[in-house]
């Protein structure tokens, strides 16, 4: 799973320890949500940082969030 949602990232440790197994693995970016993600154990969780054109992704990352500007300012 690839989440920065508390919810998410609780529904998949949910599954994984009702099934008694890993049977999802989690992924985030570096910064994000880091204290949820620092209290799972037993998880295998993947950090990932986006460090080349860093300045594109953000812009990418921006257009596909442009409807939660509107409540931002």
């Amino acid at each position: 799973m690839a989440t920065h949602d508390r919810e998410s990232i609780n529904l998949g440790h949910t599954l994984n320890k009702y099934y008694d197994k890993q049977i999802l693995e989690f992924a985030h970016l570096l910064g994000m949500r880091e204290s949820i993600y620092k209290n799972l154990e037993n998880e295998k969780i993947h950090v990932y940082i986006p460090y080349r054109e860093m300045i594109p992704y953000l812009f990418r990352r921006l257009y596909e969030n442009m409807d939660t500007l509107k409540y931002i300012f």
